[in-house]
């Protein structure tokens, strides 16, 4: 029988669990601006026409790598964010990733594999999705590992971690700064990739039975605008700092606890999934 404290633990796991990034389809089954200069970005411009293939809101970590990798294939992409700067809560992280059998494991004499890393992640994830786990400790050294050092992310070390029989968590030179600034650095240098800063998504523009763009207001002038584009990609982050949506979402099959201490990012309010249940 477990204890009240691996019931919420296995409660978070649960609720957590998932990609960084949230899609909303547009005529696909996966999950605009009058664009500006990425090199100066500013947020005074009425939009008035889509100009963008796609529509990411939030430029942490998550819509940085959508964007870069979109934008690589020839699309053109438009980020948005609350914010005045780039990053969301991974540039303030300590810049900690979980990757198997890398140069650096090997390196330092760290045996690991794919086989032994779906072990440890199913036991501790208890009921993973397995799917997604098999692909990731597949292919994390290369999509992940080998993507962030060839633009030139250096990971320093590799310690142990709650779950990890070996140790494979890497931390990057710079914590989160020094795992994200390259990422932006490069989105920066890439011509189909703009952003749009100090624009707060309230909800999802919907036009027939499709997400037609957002709309969103600039935090420092309140000016109202709607920003359209093909495709919206949600890379909010979560909803820890957001106690409604963690008692919304909490697994059904456990007792909810009458109290929890939310110590997430402040900024993980879930916005992205209130627009989204919209």
């Amino acid at each position: 029988m477990q204890s009240s404290r691996e019931q919420a633990r296995l409660g978070l796991q649960r609720l957590c669990r998932g990609l960084l990034v949230n899609i909303v389809a547009l005529g696909i089954s996966v999950p605009v601006l009058d664009l500006i200069s990425a090199t100066q970005p500013t947020a005074t411009e009425e939009i008035s026409k889509p100009d963008a293939d796609i529509l990411i809101v939030g430029a942490g970590i998550a819509g940085l790598s959508a964007a870069l990798e979109l934008a690589r294939g020839g699309t053109s992409v438009a980020v948005i964010d609350a914010f005045s700067v780039f990053g969301g809560h991974a540039v303030v992280s300590n810049g900690a990733v979980s990757m198997v059998d890398t140069p650096l494991q090997r390196s330092m004499k760290i045996k690991d594999s794919p086989e032994i890393a779906l072990r440890d992640f199913i036991d501790w994830g208890k009921d993973a999705n397995v799917d997604w786990v098999h692909y990731y400790v597949q292919h994390s050294r290369d999509e992940v590992y080998d993507w962030l050092t060839q633009m030139g992310v250096v990971f320093e070390s590799v310690i142990p971690h709650d779950g990890n029989s070996v140790a494979r968590l890497h931390l990057a030179r710079g914590k989160g700064l020094g795992l994200v600034s390259p990422i932006y650095r490069e989105a920066l240098r890439t011509p189909n990739v703009s952003f749009l800063w100090n624009t707060k998504m309230e909800r999802l523009l919907i036009e027939g039975n499709r997400i037609a763009g957002v709309a969103a207001e600039n935090t420092r002038t309140q000016t109202k605008r709607e920003l359209r584009a093909k495709i919206v990609i949600l890379a909010t982050g979560g909803v820890q700092s957001n106690l409604t949506l963690v008692r919304e979402f909490w697994p059904k099959d456990l007792p909810s606890p009458a109290r929890l201490l939310l110590g997430g990012g402040r900024y993980a309010t879930g916005s992205g999934h209130e627009a989204a249940k919209q």
